[in-house]
């Protein structure tokens, strides 16, 4: 919760100003600024951490993660190539890549990390998700509405995995079922239900 991740940057703030080399509190701090979208800051934090010492696997990763958050996808992707190069089942940076291929059109790697993940962490919701998107982009709407129907029980008020089962049925010709997931999923996320309905109208006029 909020005090919590207050007390959490307070903390390693404070170790920092103790021991102002120690990367690793830099990078705990960048990870958490990373997550409040705050990415100057996390830059710097980055920054200040491969001054104060060697590169680590959290640091890349922390990387990467800043550039995939800011659409810098090719610097991700090379951040990534250096921690799986030395560490391939660190699963954090495995299933980043995934969604770092997956914004890169490499549908096929990116199918092959997520894979990778969902062997280990089956049930992961947005590793998933993450695969069912892959899946449509590989024009293969039934293997993709398999995965999130057996989903959609467990995480009903998900309206983004509503909006890919409402895709993929669509795509499979399940039009009942697409108008159904698209209609649970405008209700829950109204601001989004334009881009629901374009989903299903786009498919339609094919």
């Amino acid at each position: 919760n909020e005090g919590r991740h207050d007390e959490a940057m307070a903390l390693y703030r404070k170790v920092i100003r103790l021991r102002p080399g120690y990367g690793p509190a830099h990078v705990d701090v960048a990870n958490m600024l990373i997550d409040d979208g705050k990415f100057d800051e996390a830059r710097k934090q980055l920054e200040a951490a491969r001054k104060g010492s060697t590169a680590t696997l959290g640091m890349f990763h922390a990387q990467a993660m800043l550039d995939y958050r800011e659409g810098k996808h090719n610097a991700a992707r090379q951040s990534l190539q250096q921690v799986l190069a030395v560490a391939p089942d660190h699963y954090p940076s495995v299933l980043l890549a995934a969604a770092v291929e997956y914004k890169l059109n490499a549908l096929q790697q990116a199918e092959l990390h997520a894979a990778k993940f969902l062997a280990a962490y089956p049930r992961d919701l947005f590793a998933n998700k993450l695969m069912a998107n892959v899946r449509l982009g590989l024009n293969q709407p039934e293997q993709a509405l398999a995965l999130v129907e057996a989903l959609v029980d467990e995480h009903p008020d998900d309206p983004e995995l509503l909006a890919i089962a409402g895709e993929s049925a669509m795509r499979t010709r399940r039009f009942d079922r697409a108008s159904d997931y698209f209609e649970k999923a405008s209700v829950l996320a109204p601001r989004a239900a334009s881009l629901y309905t374009a989903a299903g109208l786009g498919y339609l006029k094919g």
